[in-house]
């Protein structure tokens, strides 16, 4: 291995493990031990895009136990189920939504991250985005979920979306999911308790570079291939 290679990768694995030491007192991330396959474990989001049988959802949170993830994304129908498999372990479990009506099933069903994805039209409208950050932020709290807002659907240009970070670090939001070009111009928006997520992480190169440029949590379905990736060096 080369001498700047080992440098950039000493140097990502320090960013990785302060980032987890930040994270857990402000967001419940389990501090991890020295070495960076496991900082990287988590720190992933492993996101399960669609429902599947019982069988495959188990050896889905399996999976996850055994490679140390952080929290698992599932759809609502499998909250439940995961949060009594992985009841016990470090594994977090989370949903997505796209429907902010749906926010209520989610808390009952147990999940303790909540990802909203932001409507275009909403993005736009002063008004109505105060009142849907407002009713994300109602939920926020040192007891309450890690809420995240994805903006990855929203239409927005670069300047709006900074502006939507902005409004949405007023309302104690935990995280903000945008695309990973924009992690260094979105982070002066953020509050210092505040993370940035980047979503469909697909390969150890580009873990490394989101995880450099500041990002705090990874979205993959290929979570157990990054591991095995960092572990080969």
């Amino acid at each position: 291995m080369s001498t700047v290679r080992r440098s950039v990768e000493q140097t990502i694995s320090r960013l990785v493990l302060q980032t987890l030491r930040e994270r857990a007192s402000l967001a419940g991330t389990p501090t991890a031990r020295a070495d960076a396959p496991q900082a990287l474990a988590t720190l992933i989001d492993q996101t399960l895009a669609h429902p599947i049988d019982t069988a495959a959802l188990q050896s889905f949170c399996a999976t996850a136990v055994e490679y140390g993830f952080g929290c698992v994304v599932v759809p609502l129908e499998h909250v439940a189920a995961c949060v009594d498999w992985l009841g016990g372990s470090n594994v977090r479990v989370g949903v997505t939504l796209e429907e902010i009506d749906r926010l209520e099933a989610a808390l009952n069903a147990g999940a303790s991250e909540i990802e909203l994805v932001l409507p275009a039209a909403l993005a736009r409208a002063d008004d109505q985005l105060g009142a849907y950050l407002a009713r994300l932020g109602a939920h926020c709290g040192t007891s309450g979920p890690i809420m995240k807002l994805n903006l990855l659907h929203a239409e927005l240009s670069e300047g709006d979306l900074l502006r939507v970070c902005a409004r949405a670090a007023t309302y104690n939001l935990s995280q903000v999911v945008i695309p990973p070009g924009l992690i260094g111009a979105v982070q002066p928006t953020l509050s210092s308790s505040m993370g940035i997520k980047v979503a469909d992480v697909a390969t150890l190169e580009a873990a490394r570079d989101c995880l450099a440029a500041g990002a705090a949590r990874l979205g993959t379905s290929a979570g157990a291939d990054l591991i095995e990736a960092a572990r080969r060096g």
